[in-house]
């Protein structure tokens, strides 16, 4: 038995746009966010889905809700699934973290200052929630929605590092694909496409 998991980055908002530190902040889509995940939705709108899940921050779940129209499912949200928490950092430019905080790169990686989230509780919480899912819908397709950075960190643990972050960034609404298996193994079937946009 195994699960597909389709991993959707949400779509553009201004504050990506202007490289702005979102993290747990509640940032709108952008009106070209909306504009890509309707494509989106298009795109995906033949293919089966057990069930739609995504992050409980708007720029997700409002994604989520126009992937799941065509399907009339409903999108059920999980705080797991949210960006990770960047504290004080969060509503600043990278420049001005860069500036403002002359270790940042250190706490970047791990973390634990500024209230900034740890990697390692970001991806417990994103990994035991994905895996809680897929073995509920063995033998079919769901989607996630979530973030860029705790999608990246999530691949970086299932794959033993040959996905993550040092691969090319996710682009808005790309969709990366996934089988989980019975015996607990992730394979990664393609990766940060975006063909609706195209």
């Amino acid at each position: 038995m195994e699960t597909k998991i389709l991993l959707i980055r949400h779509g553009e908002t201004l504050w990506n746009r202007e490289f702005r530190k979102q993290g747990q902040r509640d940032v709108p889509l952008s009106d070209l966010g909306r504009e890509q995940a309707a494509k989106l939705a298009g795109y995906l709108k033949d293919e089966t889905f057990s069930a739609i899940y995504a992050s409980d921050l708007s720029r997700a779940k409002e994604t989520a809700q126009l992937v799941a129209k065509p399907h009339r499912l409903p999108v059920t949200v999980f705080p797991e699934f949210r960006e990770r928490h960047f504290g004080e950092w969060e509503g600043l430019m990278d420049e001005e973290v860069k500036r403002k905080y002359p270790d940042w790169k250190e706490v970047s990686l791990n973390g634990g200052k500024y209230g900034v989230e740890t990697v390692k509780a970001m991806q417990k919480r994103f990994l035991e929630k994905c895996e809680e899912l897929a073995r509920k819908h063995f033998g079919g397709q769901i989607a996630i929605v979530a973030h860029g950075l705790c999608i990246h960190m999530f691949l970086h643990a299932v794959t033993g590092g040959e996905y993550g972050p040092q691969r090319e960034k996710l682009k808005n609404t790309s969709m990366t694909r996934l089988i989980y298996r019975q015996n607990g193994r992730w394979t990664v079937e393609s990766y940060n496409e975006v063909p609706h946009l195209q």
